[in-house]
């Protein structure tokens, strides 16, 4: 997939890949880059594919009134610091109680698109239909 400058897509190859129905208009983003090197993701040990639903996908009823929020609801988060994914894993009961493995991705173009938001290592990572989400991943600590 050749990208354009700084990694950002072309219209075309934004538009070329296939989509989940659920994604809202315009999302990904534009400036979303090629997904690309190590990423982090609190999972349960092993891996299950449940650890890999967005939000929009878990509760597909609740709808948030900004488009921002909700293209980044329909997409899957990821650390590229290990640190801010052991950081949420111990501020956050859910994490600490159920999903409190870390698992590893090496992620490539294939895998979709992703955009940092919120924190410094956050993203949120889109993936495409036909992409099997969790082979990337393995774990690395319980």
């Amino acid at each position: 997939m050749e990208s354009g400058p700084a990694g950002l897509l072309s219209s075309v190859e934004h538009d070329s890949m296939d989509w989940p129905a659920h994604y809202p208009e315009n999302c990904p983003p534009r400036d979303a880059r090629p997904a690309g090197g190590l990423a982090y993701r609190l999972t349960h040990d092993p891996v299950e594919l449940e650890d890999f639903l967005s939000l929009r996908e878990r509760k597909p009823e609740i709808r948030l009134p900004d488009p921002i929020q909700e293209c980044r609801a329909s997409g899957l988060s990821v650390f590229r610091d290990i640190e801010d994914a052991r950081r949420l894993r111990r501020r956050v009961p859910h994490f600490r109680n159920k999903q409190n493995a870390i698992a590893i991705g090496q992620l490539s173009p294939e895998f979709g698109l992703m955009k940092a938001t919120y924190s410094r290592s956050h993203c949120t990572w889109w993936v495409p239909n036909g992409v099997d989400r969790t082979s990337p991943f393995t774990i690395l600590e319980e």
